[in-house]
């Protein structure tokens, strides 16, 4: 990975993902960025706790005054997590990651990068690709492969490297593309 990317998740991309397989959390946080959630927007994800979140490589953002003060004037129609999220992408300069259409017009605005939950996922998977076309040390590349692999899961010899990748990420993708497109989950 050529530039390492600093992510503020939002709390509907943040479930999504952990409902998926909370596995992709630590997938991301190791190939595409450092993953990043505000405590309140932490807060309102019943599917992870603090010490999973560390587990999985998230890191718990703790807003300054000045950030939180900011997220606190009204915006539009945008939720104070919502605006939080904004405020600390402005601030750090950092990526915004989000399937609310409100908080990415918002970025937009504000010229916040923003990235859609399934362009994560896309770029988790030119990451792995990549990872696999350079040359690297045969142990090292063992020992990432098996922490990569989903628990039980058995590679057979000719299976392709990432298919336990692609499995996590296309079911991960499929619901945030739901999400998108707000069609409710089979």
């Amino acid at each position: 990975m050529a530039v390492v990317r600093f992510l503020i998740v939002d709390a509907c991309v943040l479930i999504d993902f952990a409902k998926a397989d909370s596995a992709i959390l630590t997938l991301v946080a190791r190939h595409v960025g450092e993953v990043h959630v505000a405590t309140p927007v932490f807060e309102e994800v019943k599917d992870i706790d603090a010490t999973m979140a560390t587990s999985l490589g998230i890191k718990i953002y703790e807003p300054s005054l000045e950030i939180a003060a900011a997220a606190a004037m009204k915006r539009g129609r945008l939720s104070f997590q919502d605006r939080l999220c904004l405020a600390i992408a402005t601030a750090e300069g950092w990526t915004c990651v989000s399937n609310d259409k409100q908080l990415r017009a918002a970025c937009d605005a504000a010229k916040v990068p923003v990235l859609w939950g399934f362009q994560v996922l896309a770029m988790l998977v030119d990451a792995r690709a990549e990872r696999g076309r350079r040359p690297h040390d045969r142990d090292e590349h063992r020992r990432v492969e098996q922490a990569d692999r989903p628990r039980g899961a058995h590679t057979v010899p000719g299976q392709a490297r990432n298919q336990g990748v692609v499995e996590l990420v296309s079911n991960a993708l499929f619901s945030s593309a739901l999400q998108v497109v707000r069609i409710p989950a089979p």
